[in-house]
């Protein structure tokens, strides 16, 4: 007997709903929801927004955050001191600073009232500009806080450009992002010193506790040396006299700044016993070098370059599809069995292979999809117990218009041609699951050869 075709209507709805998996959700602007979000909006909002993000906008208030600061650079180089009779130019920068705050409070306003109000707090640089600018207010309106800091926050207005400036961003963007991976390093780095800070407490916290110290001359006659340092006390109590002190101590060792002749040359060259003697106390801050500056301290560089690197875009002109894995292509659907396996465990295809698989059984009451699209109208149904895999599969064709509407579905020649594209868009899919399915049985046999010896396999 011939496959009987459903009528027109039905099949549509079959195969939108087997088609569903592979469509992308509508936007706001497909339903018309846009405007129903647009509902709890303030007068005026979307206007205020858009002239807010314009570009020319944005650049004008970076160029003002820019000029603000250098106003406080020459500020502090020409007239440093603080509100007094001996500021000389106090009426000038007073008024500067009136002029930048409420261009500044208005900037923030418009921000505000364009964003108004959840997604103005969500951006953390919204909340960093209203501190500033709430600081800014403040000093403008003569209120003392008690917190003479606030006045220092004038100076942190510039950071307000990197939310501006999208190659700044990106760095304090990347920075943040790597704060997890430097964080491990500096956790490394604090064990070490800490261990390095308490042998440096114990062997060398009393040094020079008399005044004076033993050390090595040409002659090898002991002389006794000063162990008092500029400010008074004894080497061993200023640089190793407690943790505090010695972990400060070894900090300047690791930045390299003035340590050898002040810190680690008197240990070295002292002839007192109960230090260690010059090997120990030259293994010492020779492995404290080697360990801090030039292994932790690059781990820390190369975690950072590592981060910006990874965050770089793909380059211009690069198919972004390429670069994602195989299984990315199939994000989001219903993936599983066999398919899933050729992707690394992804359960997506198998899922939309048996919901196509089921709505064509159900809609057409056949046994395999391969049945309702490789078989003409006319020709019996085959159970898939009946077909060996090894046979090809026959050449298919889209039912004609006689075959559709001979079966009551009254079917129009535009309707036909969207079941016509319908179908078309089911055999392509089919034919991808089939060729993903052969992948798989190509990869499992490799691996099967590769554990299963052959003269096995024949046995």
């Amino acid at each position: 007997m011939g496959m009987r075709l459903p009528p027109a209507d039905a099949f549509r709805s079959m195969t939108k709903k087997v088609a569903s998996p592979f469509r992308k959700s509508r936007g706001p602007d497909d339903d018309g929801s846009a405007e129903d979000e647009r509902k709890g909006e303030l007068p005026h909002q979307t206007e205020v927004r858009e002239f807010y993000m314009k570009q020319s906008t944005q650049i004008a208030v970076a160029l003002l955050i820019a000029v603000n600061f250098l106003v406080n650079i020459i500020e502090k180089e020409i007239d440093p001191y603080p509100q007094g009779p001996r500021k000389k130019h106090t009426a000038v920068w007073d008024a500067l600073n009136y002029f930048f705050n409420i261009i500044f409070l208005l900037e923030l306003l418009l921000n505000f009232y364009g964003k108004y109000f959840k997604p103005f707090w969500h951006d953390p640089w919204n909340v960093f500009d209203f501190i500033v600018v709430t600081n800014g207010v403040l000093d403008m309106c003569k209120i003392d806080t008690g917190i003479s800091l606030l006045r220092m926050l004038r100076a942190f207005r510039v950071f307000r450009l990197f939310k501006r400036v999208p190659s700044l961003n990106k760095i304090i963007v990347s920075l943040g992002k790597a704060i997890p991976g430097v964080a491990n390093a500096f956790v490394i780095m604090f064990i070490f010193m800490s261990i390095y800070a308490m042998v440096g407490v114990e062997q060398y916290g009393e040094f020079g506790d008399s005044g004076v110290y033993s050390t090595f001359s040409e002659d090898s006659v002991d002389r006794n040396v000063s162990s008092l340092t500029a400010r008074g006390n004894t080497h061993g109590y200023e640089y190793y006299g407690c943790f505090s002190r010695s972990f400060f101590t070894l900090f300047q060792v690791m930045t390299g700044e003035s340590w050898s002749e002040a810190v680690a040359r008197p240990n070295i060259f002292s002839a007192d016993e109960g230090h260690g003697g010059p090997i120990l106390a030259s293994a010492y801050y020779a492995s404290f070098i080697i360990i801090m500056q030039i292994v932790l301290v690059n781990v820390v560089v190369a975690v950072l370059l590592e981060k910006m690197v990874s965050d770089e875009p793909p380059p211009e002109g690069e198919d972004q599809s390429e670069r994602k894995p195989p299984s990315a292509k199939y994000k989001g659907r219903d993936l599983g069995g066999s398919a899933a396996e050729a992707f690394g465990g992804d359960s997506n295809l198998g899922d939309v292979s048996s919901s196509v698989v089921g709505s064509l059984k159900a809609t057409f009451g056949v046994g395999s999809c391969r049945t309702l699209i490789a078989t003409p109208p006319d020709t019996p149904t085959v159970e898939p117990s009946a077909v060996e895999p090894s046979t090809p599969v026959p050449s298919t064709r889209p039912p004609s218009a006689g075959d559709l509407a001979g079966h009551g579905g009254g079917a129009t020649s535009q309707e036909l041609a969207e079941l016509r594209g319908e179908v078309s868009g089911l055999r392509a899919q089919m034919a991808e699951m089939k060729a993903l399915n052969a992948s798989l049985d190509e990869k499992l046999t490799r691996v099967l050869n590769t554990l299963v010896p052959k003269d096995h396999l024949t046995a």
